[in-house]
């Protein structure tokens, strides 16, 4: 009897402990050092003044009808060559030039390195409706050491809502660092797109919104508190940690090893995503290449990754890098249905589009936009788009 009681016991025990080693394993999902708190996402809420719906930092339920996926590449056989043209007369062979050697392989960064690398440039953008708890919560990625953050533009549009028309205060964001993050800066919306716009300002009122992400960034630039020096100062003896960016698009083929940086928050109150929202980061393979319907193909547009804690509410304007070495890759911007984050993709623009699809609005790339005199056109923007933009959403929240 006493041997059959020790072994129950001993069950008992081994059940328990092999509980807490699963428990203890989930709960270590997180990618490299900082404890991130409990799996959790930022629910936002900007209720009493906005519709719930509106707050919602990630757009969920992607349509995939509306996302066409590129191709896997043929391979061709090497028994018969088919000639591009009909064969031509032999023509004296120049004598050929050696190539150039090669260019020393790019340095690959440790794991470490990388991980401090991305969550540098990685940064909450938290707005709250002034005197009260709702606030909003996304993500963005400093891209210009002058303070220049890309993010989407679903997050951005509150930038523009600072006042109501009388000119009481409305809505007030917050640039914030760290883990758990803390408020470091305000911001100015530096750009939106128009199309976008044209196509969503009715949008912020509308609930469980389905969309591709087309058109769904901008860039918010950094506003030092009055303490700080502003980066803009050509007397200014620091800079923001900002990632290179992948204008070629290399690294977007599927397989490839990315890091995704960001500030989920799907399953949090307002009051604990502003006490204690930690940034999540998390090494993933790109799973799918898309390309939108409209699209020219030049560019692969969209790409997916699957299975990541990030796969929530608050990661929208996450960055995507590539693993090897920190190169921006996409800006987080959608998701895929699903009751857990395994069970959801992640869907990010990629920057080549992103860099293309800029030009409708300023006819030059992103890539010549940053080269630019970035102050004047903020002064013209303010002057000639911001008012009308902002105007159409206080139409839309009856603000």
């Amino acid at each position: 009897m006493l041997t059959f009681f020790l072994n129950a016991i001993g069950a008992l025990i081994g059940i328990f402990f092999a509980l807490f080693l699963a428990t203890n394993l989930i709960e270590k999902e997180w990618f490299l050092g900082e404890n991130p708190g409990p799996e959790k996402t930022v629910v936002s809420e900007l209720a009493k003044a906005l519709p719930d719906e509106t707050v919602v930092a990630l757009t969920e339920g992607v349509p995939k009808e509306m996302l066409e996926k590129v191709a896997e590449p043929v391979a061709t056989t090497s028994e018969t060559s088919i000639p591009e043209t009909p064969a031509q007369p032999e023509k004296p062979v120049a004598k050929e030039t050696p190539p150039p050697p090669p260019a020393p392989p790019t340095p690959s960064l440790t794991a470490t390195e990388l991980n401090s690398l991305v969550r540098a440039a990685t940064v909450n953008i938290f707005c709250t409706l002034d005197g009260g708890l709702e606030a909003l919560s996304g993500s963005g990625v400093m891209i210009d050491p002058r303070g220049i953050v890309l993010t989407n533009a679903h997050v951005a549009q509150y930038f523009l809502l600072d006042t109501r028309r009388g000119g009481e205060k409305f809505v007030s964001c917050d640039i914030r660092t760290g883990s758990p993050a803390k408020n470091t800066w305000k911001g100015a919306l530096l750009y939106i797109p128009s199309l976008w716009v044209e196509a969503h300002a009715q949008d912020i009122n509308k609930d469980g919104l389905a969309d591709t992400g087309e058109h769904d960034y901008a860039l918010v630039r950094i506003i030092p508190l009055p303490a700080q020096a502003d980066p803009r100062d050509s007397t200014a003896t620091s800079s923001f940690p900002a990632l290179s960016l992948g204008y070629d698009g290399a690294g977007i083929v599927r397989d490839e090893s990315v890091l995704l940086a960001s500030y989920p928050a799907g399953f949090l109150d307002a009051e604990s995503i502003y006490k204690n929202l930690w940034q999540i980061s998390s090494i993933a393979l790109i799973k799918e290449l898309y390309n939108f319907a409209s699209s020219s193909r030049e560019v692969i547009d969209v790409f997916s990754v699957a299975g990541v804690i990030g796969a929530q509410e608050g990661s929208s304007g996450g960055a995507v890098a590539r693993a090897k070495d920190g190169v921006l890759l996409g800006l987080v911007t959608t998701r895929s249905k699903g009751d857990t984050t395994g069970e959801r993709e992640l869907f990010s623009l990629s920057l080549p589009y992103i860099d293309t699809d800029i030009r409708h609005d300023l006819q030059k790339s992103l890539k010549e936009f940053l080269a630019s005199d970035l102050a004047a056109y903020e002064a013209w923007f303010n002057e000639n788009v911001r008012p009308a933009v902002k105007e159409r959403l206080l139409q839309a929240i009856k603000g």
